[in-house]
């Protein structure tokens, strides 16, 4: 199963973890409001066999994909 992570704070660590561990996880997106961070994250998280692409998204798109998300759930 593929996973894309929105954010890069603290609970992304343990999310990476966990879907590294797993027999069918793939972490392959990384989407963040910074570029800095996101490109940050990428060069301490993602390996060689396993490339993780990144995508910049807005403050209100990241709002956005949240509220549908909590009203889904």
């Amino acid at each position: 199963m593929k996973w894309g992570i929105l954010g890069t704070g603290n609970i992304t660590k343990k999310l990476r973890k966990a879907i590294e561990e797993s027999t069918t996880g793939a972490l392959v997106a990384i989407a963040s409001r910074n570029i800095e961070t996101a490109e940050k994250w990428i060069n301490e998280y993602s390996n060689a066999q396993q490339k993780v692409r990144f995508y910049y998204i807005s403050s209100y798109l990241f709002i956005l994909i949240l509220n549908i998300y909590f009203k889904i759930h």
